[in-house]
């Protein structure tokens, strides 16, 4: 694990997206952008480390399309850890 600036991953066709990562006291803010779109600014700071920690979810998204998450470390010395994501789609889910 460690210091991540952006990481961006392109997606097989979904309606919903998961994304887990890590929170603990030395994780920090992050921007998160989907299609290329801002969807909000979080943080992944807590007292405490939670390896599962849910980092960004959303559905309603068009099933046909690919979709592209993208996850932005929005603090100088502090770490944002992307683990894994889980994509639901028509035809079942994808990890």
């Amino acid at each position: 694990m460690g210091r991540c600036i952006a990481w961006r991953g392109v997606l097989i066709p979904g309606k919903e997206i998961w994304a887990y990562g890590m929170s603990g006291p030395d994780q920090g803010g992050y921007a998160v952008l989907l299609d290329d779109r801002a969807m909000g600014e979080f943080t992944a700071e807590a007292e405490r480390v939670d390896y599962r920690y849910l980092l960004f979810a959303t559905g309603g998204l068009d099933d046909g399309l690919v979709h592209t998450l993208t996850l932005v470390n929005r603090e100088e010395g502090r770490y944002l850890t992307f683990d894994y994501m889980v994509v639901q789609s028509e035809t079942g889910d994808t990890r």
